[in-house]
């Protein structure tokens, strides 16, 4: 008996020991402290703290934004050309532009009285005029308007977004009272192309050789 209690007194007090030292499986390491400064924060996606719809100025990397050169829709993230009401400028609103966009296509359309009418390509010079909608577009991709060189024609479905915004700013003067040329054919023949006027839905077929309006677009998504 006492032999007994002799071994259960060592047990208990190498038990006592164990715990004492912190040992075993199961000890929890003590929390560490800071000594000085703040914890940094969760950086934040700057996409996801645009709004959703409406639109607004693209920020300029060098700091601040581009104003009215150009205008992303946050619906679509579609980023606009903007327009200037200065007739001298490369961008004024009120010109207007062929769109002719193949030197092999039979583009070129030639009425003459009494006879069936006749078409033909366009030269290289026609179809890179600054008059025309190619011509304009590399104009402005190499002027690197707002940072981008990827500017082209919008389709007719993105001219219908940039019609449903639901207020117009500086960004987009007139965009309501101009038809503008679209990246689409006019569906029957080569010599045709589609046009659509904000804030209308169905767009019309023209003659490439017709002169319209051209808002550039570009996407950021």
């Amino acid at each position: 008996m006492k032999h007994i209690k002799q071994i259960l007194i060592a047990i208990s007090v190498a038990a006592l020991l164990v715990a004492c030292s912190g040992g075993g499986g199961d000890a929890t390491a003590p929390e560490e402290t800071s000594t000085g400064g703040t914890a940094s924060s969760t950086p934040t996606d700057s996409a996801a703290t645009e709004p959703t719809t409406g639109y607004g100025y693209v920020i300029n990397p060098a700091g601040g934004n581009f104003g009215t050169q150009c205008a992303k829709d946050y619906a679509t993230g579609l980023i606009w050309e903007g327009k200037s009401l200065d007739p001298a400028h490369m961008r004024f609103v009120g010109l207007i532009f062929t769109n002719f966009d193949s030197t092999t296509a039979l583009q070129v359309e030639f009425e003459i009285a009494g006879r069936p009418t006749v078409y033909a390509a366009p030269t290289s010079g026609q179809v890179n005029a600054e008059s025309n909608s190619i011509g304009y577009k590399n104009a402005v991709n190499a002027s690197a308007l707002c940072g981008f060189t990827d500017w082209r024609l919008p389709s007719r479905n993105e001219l219908v977004a940039l019609g449903l915004l639901s207020s117009k700013l500086s960004d987009f003067p007139e965009v309501s009272s101009r038809a503008y040329w679209t990246n689409e054919s006019g569906f029957d023949r080569d010599s045709t192309g589609s046009v659509l006027r904000p804030p209308a839905t169905a767009g019309n077929k023209e003659y490439r050789g017709n002169s319209f309006g051209i808002r550039l677009v570009r996407s950021s998504r």
